[in-house]
């Protein structure tokens, strides 16, 4: 069995085909995701990451032109089971509250569980456990109104109703946006602790490049509807590629040893983590 759990291949998609308002979202875009790894998308806003996503998740299918193949199931064949992709492959939407449909936490989260037949104490044990994974206490926030949530709570919701269906697959579509640093930290924590102790497959949308070089195993890059590279963290985000003429900027690491090599040090330009780039640059003054 391939060890590939998504492939889209030159797929391409216009929003409102013809139409004055006809919007080509991917031109020819690739993606592969294998199974064990955290896959970063990056790419301005507008470049089709959130389109790439709802291909993978099966809310966009089948292609008219482009392939994709999730979970040996090709997306634009009749026989293709939508629901089961959808119950696989768990999608957080970068609004959360767009994916929220019940008036209390503990019924949001069990939502999705109970369209599967769960009887009432299986879906309690799926919303205990999805909720202690996202660090929301079960007591404290089971019979709270969804809608009354803080943002950073809404978040945490979601993320549970969609680990409540025990997916194989998480796709997290800019998930840290609007989160101050704790909640950042909070989300990637819980994107670690899932792929460490569960080997559970991130797709994660994000252009915060220190969140993507401290979790990511392989980047792609999409610019226009266009897959432009795709390869290890290190090389993706280290100075060969030049990510500037994508519209984005290296991590914070990366952009200091450029501006010190700028200034005149010899300093190794490769690092994109800050220990890497303090143990670059302790090199570079010592030596």
């Amino acid at each position: 069995m391939s060890d590939t759990l998504i492939e889209i291949t030159a797929l391409d998609h216009t929003y409102l085909p013809g139409t004055p308002m006809a919007t080509r979202a991917l031109r020819g875009a690739s993606f592969r995701l294998k199974a064990g790894e955290i896959h970063a998308l990056v790419g301005p806003s507008g470049s089709g990451k959130s389109t790439l996503c709802h291909f993978a998740n099966g809310l966009l299918c089948p292609p008219a032109v482009g392939h994709v193949r999730v979970l040996e199931q090709d997306t634009g064949a009749k026989q293709c089971d939508v629901h089961l992709l959808r119950r696989e492959v768990g999608l957080v939407f970068q609004q959360p509250h767009q994916q929220m449909l019940e008036e209390l936490v503990g019924d949001e989260i069990a939502y999705g569980p109970a369209q599967l037949g769960l009887d009432t104490a299986q879906l309690r044990e799926r919303v205990q456990e999805a909720m202690a994974a996202v660090g929301l206490s079960f007591q404290r926030y089971v019979d709270r109104r969804t809608f009354a949530l803080s943002g950073g709570e809404m978040r945490r919701v979601a993320l549970a109703g969609v680990l409540a269906m025990r997916p194989r697959i998480m796709v997290l579509d800019e998930a840290t946006t609007g989160l101050d640093p704790i909640g950042k930290q909070q989300v990637a924590e819980f994107v670690r602790r899932l792929h460490d102790e569960r080997g559970m497959t991130f797709v994660i949308v994000s252009n915060d490049m220190d969140e993507v070089a401290s979790l990511a195993d392989r980047v792609t890059v999409l610019y226009e509807g266009q897959t432009m590279a795709t390869g290890p963290t290190q090389e993706i985000l280290g100075p060969a590629l030049g990510l500037a003429r994508y519209g984005l900027l290296r991590s914070t690491a990366g952009q200091i040893v450029d501006r010190l090599a700028e200034a005149g040090l010899d300093v190794d330009r490769s690092p994109i983590t800050l220990p890497e780039a303090e143990e670059a640059v302790w090199e570079a003054i010592t030596h």
